[in-house]
């Protein structure tokens, strides 16, 4: 995305705020901004569009029928670059990956469920694929974990991390190997 896509961003997360403050003053403390740029900007994202998108009396401002129209698309669009700069953020941080879990048929009912959704509300970035082992796997997995995870709360899981950036985690009834990129 060019320069010129960014300013569009900007304009259509501004006309987003404007639209549900009804009021360039208002909408202008929200964003923390003085009101002469914003309304600058809106008349800006106005040209560029071939039309006006707010109908502006002394009390306030209004959608005009094209700006109602667009409001919907402009809401989920600023929700997207929202989920966009927290996956971005998430990856910096190194909280994105997979995490593979192999564990016998008992833990895949009782334990593995709430293990997974603590994860993804935790994580969210992070993708949890769940891969059913028998004992016969689950033995070595135990014995190769080096240290408790406590990340993973107080069921005694055990943790190993690669030299390729891989961490190796298991647990009394499961074995989890998690891919960090």
């Amino acid at each position: 995305m060019g320069t010129h896509g960014l300013s569009y961003t900007l304009k259509v997360w501004l006309f987003q705020a404007v639209a549900e403050e009804r009021h360039f003053g208002r909408a202008a403390q929200r964003l923390g901004m003085s009101q002469p740029p914003l309304t600058e900007q809106i008349k800006a994202l106005e040209q560029s569009l071939g039309t006006t998108l707010f109908v502006r009396d002394r009390r306030g401002v209004r959608l005009t029928a094209a700006g109602a129209a667009i409001l919907p698309a402009v809401g989920k669009f600023v929700e997207q670059a929202g989920r966009l700069e927290l996956a971005v953020r998430e990856a910096v941080a190194g909280r994105t990956g997979t995490l593979t879990i192999g564990a016998i048929n008992p833990a895949l009912v009782e334990d593995i469920p709430p293990l997974v959704a603590a994860l993804r509300t935790a994580h969210p970035g992070l993708t949890v694929a769940i891969r059913e082992i028998d004992s016969v796997e689950a033995v070595p997995a135990l014995e190769a974990g080096a240290s408790i995870s406590p990340s993973l709360g107080s069921k005694g899981y055990l943790g190993q991390r690669s030299s390729r950036g891989r961490s190796r985690m298991t647990g009394s009834r499961s074995f989890f190997r998690r891919d960090i990129p």
